[in-house]
Parts: structure tokens; sequence; C-alpha cells
């Protein structure tokens, strides 16, 4: 499972020619709708139950899911 950001600056989803989780085969990639890196600074009870989900029971959220942000920037 990959993890990114929509507004992410530093490692945006498109940032590789061909998306990371077509690169990689198998992988899944969970985007949350937001600003900035998403690491764990940034809250988001989506990202995090995907997160326990897939660490847990290795279980990954369908293609195209889109977590939102339980903060807004800058908050």
């Amino acid at each position: 499972m990959l993890v990114s950001a929509r507004y992410d600056a530093g490692t945006p989803p498109t940032a590789t020619p061909r998306p990371a989780e077509q690169r990689l085969g198998n992988a899944v990639l969970l985007t949350r709708d937001g600003w900035g890196h998403p690491g764990y600074q940034i809250p988001s009870k989506c990202i995090h139950q995907a997160r326990v989900r897939y660490f847990v029971n290795l279980v990954t959220p369908p293609r195209g899911t889109f977590g939102e942000s339980d903060e807004v920037p800058f908050s």
C-alpha cells in the first residue's frame, strides 16, 4: 500500500512518469485529499484506519480510494 497526498509538493502522486502503483505491480495507492506530506502529523481517520487494516490484516483499500484530512492547513 502506498500513501500520498493530493497536494504534496515534495512527492505528489504524479511525480513519476508511470504511477508508482503500476510500477510496483500489486500496490494500491491511497490518497489523502489534502495538503502536505502524508505523515502521521496530519491527522486523517480514513488514512489511519486503512494503515491499521493493512499492517494488521494485509487488507488494502479499493483502488482509487481517497481519505479526507481531519484538519485544514495551518490550523
